[in-house]
C-alpha cells in the first residue's frame, strides 16, 4: 500500500461460529474486525488498521486491492456480508480516503476485477444473494423503508473515482446465491467474461436450491453478459466456493477449477478452438501488483491489470491471457509497472509468451 516494494495484506474478519447470532443482522455493529498489516521492511508486519482508517466491526467476506484510479497503487475494496461495499482510495500515505460507491444494503460475497469494456479502467463485479431466498427473510432487521438490493452488482468505472451500477442494463444482475467471482477472458475474444461460484443450503431444501448450476456470464460487448456455461461443457451443480482461473494444461489458455465443498473439485480444461492469445506470465512477485498492460491489436485496443485475491479465499495465476479474437498478432504490448518501468514488446504473435523482464 505504500509502494515500498515489499508484500502488505489485508485480513478480512468473519466472526467465530460459537458467536454468530443471527445471519441477517445490518443495523448495529456485529460480527468481527478486519486488520491491514503494512511491512515494516523486513518482512515482519505492524497492525496498521488505524493508522489507514480502516478500523470497524463488521462481518466481511473478502477484499482485495485494485487500481482504481490508475495511479500504480492499491485501492481497497471490502464486502461486506450484511452491508454494503466499501472502496477505499488509496492517496499514498495514511489514511485512506472513503469512496462514494453505488452500493446499499446487501450480501456481497465475492469481488472481481476486470476491464469489461476496454476503456483502461478497471471495473468491480460483485456476487449477492439474489432471488434464491424470499427477500422479506434477507432484508433482517432493516427497516421497511430501508433501501435494500439482493441482485448482483456491476461497478462500472467512470474514471475519477466514480462508479456506476450496471449490472441490471448489462444482464448480469439477477443471478442465484453467488460466492466466488473471477474475471477472465475464456473465450479470448478480448473481452472480459464472469465466473461465478454459485449454490446454497439450508432450510432442509437442498434439492429445490441445487437446481441451478455455477455461472459463466459471456461479454458480448455492448449486448451485455449472457450465462454459456451449458454450451462449455463448464456447468457445476455441486456447492462451489470459488472458481480458480490457470493455464493447467500449459496450452497457453484459460483453464478453469471448481473449488466444491460437497464433492470433488471440477478441472475444466479450456479448448477454444482457433483461440488467438497472448500470455504475459508474470512473476508470483510483490512487484508484479498493479501492472497494467495495454494491447494494440489492428484497431482493437486491449487493457489489463494483475490483480490478486480475486474470487474468495482463493487466488488466480499471476499470468494474463489477453485474447487477440480475429486478429493473429499484436502491433505493441505495452507493460507498466507500479515502479515505474516500462517495457515495449512489437509484433508479438498469437501463441507467443510475454516473461516480463526478458528480452524477447
Amino acid at each position: 500500500v505504500n509502494r515500498d516494494g515489499k508484500a502488505d495484506f489485508y485480513v478480512s474478519g468473519y466472526l467465530r461460529n460459537d458467536l454468530v447470532e443471527g445471519q441477517t443482522i445490518f443495523t448495529r455493529p456485529y460480527g468481527g474486525y478486519s486488520y491491514l498489516f503494512v511491512n515494516n521492511g523486513d518482512d515482519s508486519w505492524r497492525d496498521a488498521t488505524e493508522e489507514y482508517g480502516l478500523k470497524r466491526q463488521h462481518n466481511t467476506f473478502t477484499a482485495l486491492f485494485a487500481d482504481l484510479d490508475n495511479d500504480f497503487d492499491g485501492d481497497l475494496v471490502v464486502a461486506e456480508d450484511t452491508g454494503v461495499v466499501e472502496t477505499w482510495e488509496n492517496t499514498g500515505a495514511p489514511p485512506m480516503r472513503r469512496i462514494d460507491n453505488p452500493s446499499v444494503n446487501s450480501y456481497p460475497m465475492g469481488v472481481a476485477a476486470g476491464d469489461i469494456d476496454n476503456d483502461g479502467r478497471t471495473d468491480l463485479y460483485f456476487s449477492n444473494v439474489g432471488p434464491t431466498i424470499p427477500e422479506a427473510v434477507v432484508r433482517g432487521d432493516l427497516p421497511e423503508d430501508a433501501p435494500f438490493n439482493p441482485d448482483y452488482m456491476l461497478f462500472r468505472n467512470l474514471g475519477g473515482l466514480k462508479f456506476e451500477d450496471a449490472a441490471k442494463s448489462l444482464k448480469a444482475a439477477r443471478l442465484g446465491f453467488g460466492w466466488g467471482a473471477v474475471a477472465a477472458d475464456l473465450d479470448l475474444d478480448g473481452h472480459e467474461d464472469f465466473v461465478i461460484a454459485q449454490n446454497y443450503a439450508k432450510f432442509g431444501q437442498p434439492a429445490i436450491i441445487h437446481r441451478y448450476s455455477c455461472k459463466i456470464m459471456r461479454n458480448e460487448g455492448g449486448a451485455g453478459f449472457a450465462p454459456v456455461e451449458r454450451r462449455t461443457g463448464a456447468a457445476n451443480r455441486r456447492f462451489a466456493i470459488a472458481p480458480m482461473i490457470g493455464d493447467y494444461d500449459g496450452d497457453g489458455r484459460p483453464d478453469l477449477i471448481w473449488a466444491n465443498l460437497n464433492g470433488p473439485s471440477q478441472a475444466h480444461l479450456n479448448r477454444t478452438p482457433g483461440a488467438n492469445v497472448i500470455r504475459i506470465a508474470f512473476p508470483d512477485a510483490v512487484l508484479s501488483l498493479h501492472a497494467r498492460v495495454e494491447v494494440v491489436a489492428g484497431a482493437t485496443r486491449i487493457y489489463r491489470e494483475v490483480v490478486s485475491s480475486q474470487g474468495l479465499a482463493s487466488d488466480q495465476s499471476a499470468s494474463l491471457f489477453i485474447g487477440l479474437g480475429a486478429e493473429t498478432a499484436a502491433d505493441k504490448v505495452t507493460i507498466r509497472f507500479a515502479d515505474g518501468r516500462t517495457e515495449e514488446h512489437s509484433d508479438v504473435a498469437a501463441g507467443d509468451v510475454i516473461i516480463p523482464g526478458e528480452t524477447r
